[in-house]
């Protein structure tokens, strides 16, 4: 049998309109998390190479004091495991992402900071 993977930082992407909850309470439900730090944003600007729409859809990071497992993390956004991913990189890229401030998203749309909703414990 695999052993599960674990990690403390992961990335959750969903469309809003597969979201398993609703979006309202997506706040609520990361301050029950225990993660030790979360943030998430709201990319509704975002197009394909064509130019064309891309569906709205959230991006949540969240970083934990203890390891955590993937499915851990999909059961507190009660959705499936596929939408949830252990984030390798520094957890300041991972909000840098939040906002397309990456050397891999330089061509998507810049988001303003101000779009982010986070809980930071420094």
């Amino acid at each position: 049998m695999k052993k599960a993977v674990r990690a403390r930082q992961f990335m959750y992407t969903q469309d809003i309109e597969h979201l398993p909850f609703k979006q309202e309470n997506l706040k609520e439900l990361l301050e029950k998390s225990n993660a030790e730090q979360w943030a998430y944003i709201l990319h509704d600007k975002d197009v394909n190479e064509k130019g064309e729409p891309i569906r709205p859809h959230f991006h949540v990071i969240l970083k934990f004091k203890d390891a955590k497992t993937i499915s851990r993390i999909a059961k507190l956004f009660n959705d499936q495991q596929q939408y949830v991913e252990v984030w390798h990189n520094t957890i300041n890229n991972g909000y840098s992402y939040l906002i397309h401030k990456t050397t891999n998203a330089k061509n998507k749309h810049h988001y303003d900071p101000s779009e982010v909703v986070a809980l930071l414990t420094l």
